[in-house]
């Protein structure tokens, strides 16, 4: 099946870079897997839950009907339409920016990058790059931000999330984030923090903090419509076992040798997993904006592969088997979800002209 194929060239890729390290190989990696992945998200037909939606966007925009969207999308979108465009260019542009960007970034900062690509495509890609794709691209504005959130440049930093915000308004809850990340914070704190997130999620305690600042402030009307929906859902936000284990093994793992990129994407990750413990209240709510955060384990797992068994690659390929294993099994069993609730989505892949 295609969607494993594309996930066991991953790991194919991910093998020769730990024997070939040459400059030349990894950019011609670099090249297959942005041509592979932008054509296979953005040339795909109506296989995921939200194709109609979108092509409903794009079609309300070109009459200048009130479409319920962020701005930035919407001009765009209007631009689009205007020059002629049909719908499939909305999902094939948001491909192109969103996928190399971020393709860019595991390039620059992942020791293993293939790997961590793989690690993001069976954990994050199908469910934002491939049906929430405005958000998708927030997520990608947000990860080429980093070395400004790094410098301190708030100025810098701030542009980005405010232009990431016109086209999904959640990336907002990125703001605060230049006031905590930059902390040395200790173990017993992080370990406190992830054991009281463990008991939200298992003994599934509301926090009420939604309801709170509801009562202080009040959203756009397209946010407030989005938020209507998202309410109606009833199942619990729980954080799931992967993400609360990763984060105590991370923890336990970092070591003030490490450097300041690794500190950060920590600091990233445990506040991915207090964002999602704080708007459990509204589950689709939580899940999209700890996604903001929880994908730095794609640079995270790599980096301590690499740390555990820096001289020992037989042992990395072998993590690097395992783990795959364990990544693909989830995403056949995030397919069969969908799948299950609309027979038409996922199988078989289908491009737009078919």
């Amino acid at each position: 099946m295609l969607y494993f194929f594309i996930a066991g060239m991953m790991l194919f890729f991910s093998i020769i870079l730990e024997k070939f390290r040459t400059i030349d190989i990894k950019v011609i990696i670099y090249i297959i897997l942005v041509f592979v992945l932008v054509s296979f998200a953005g040339l795909r037909g109506d296989v995921d839950p939200d194709y109609a939606n979108y092509k409903d966007i794009f079609y309300s925009a070109r009459v200048n009907s009130e479409v319920d969207v962020e701005p930035l999308f919407l001009y765009f979108n209007k631009i689009l339409s205007y020059w002629g465009g049909e719908f499939q260019w909305v999902i094939f542009i948001m491909a192109l920016f969103s996928i190399t960007l971020k393709l860019n970034f595991f390039f620059k900062y992942s020791k293993n990058f293939a790997f961590s690509i793989l690690i993001y495509y069976c954990s994050m890609f199908f469910l934002y790059d491939f049906i929430a794709i405005r958000q998708a691209l927030a997520m990608a504005f947000f990860m080429i931000s980093i070395p400004y959130l790094i410098e301190r440049k708030l100025f810098h930093y701030s542009l980005f999330i405010i232009f990431a915000s016109l086209i999904h308004l959640s990336a907002l809850v990125l703001l605060p984030l230049y006031f905590f990340i930059h902390y040395s914070y200790s173990k017993i704190l992080l370990y406190a923090v992830l054991f009281l997130a463990t008991l939200a999620s298992v003994f599934k305690i509301d926090i009420q903090l939604v309801s709170l600042v509801l009562n202080y402030i009040s959203l756009p009307g397209f946010a407030s419509n989005k938020l209507d929906v998202y309410t109606q859902e009833d199942v619990f936000a729980a954080l799931s076992l992967r993400q609360l284990l990763l984060g105590f093994i991370f923890v336990f793992l970092v070591s003030k040798k490490d450097d300041k990129m690794i500190q950060v994407f920590l600091n990233i990750y445990i506040l991915g997993i207090v964002v999602g413990t704080l708007f459990n209240e509204v589950p689709q709510l939580s899940f999209r904006l700890k996604a903001y955060f929880l994908w730095t384990e794609s640079i995270l797992v790599v980096y301590y592969i690499y740390r555990i068994f820096k001289n020992y690659n037989i042992l990395k390929v072998f993590a690097y088997f395992a783990l795959a294993a364990l990544y693909t099994f989830s995403l056949y069993g995030y397919f069969e979800v969908l799948h299950q609730r609309d027979s038409s989505l996922i199988y078989p892949y289908k491009f737009f002209f078919e």
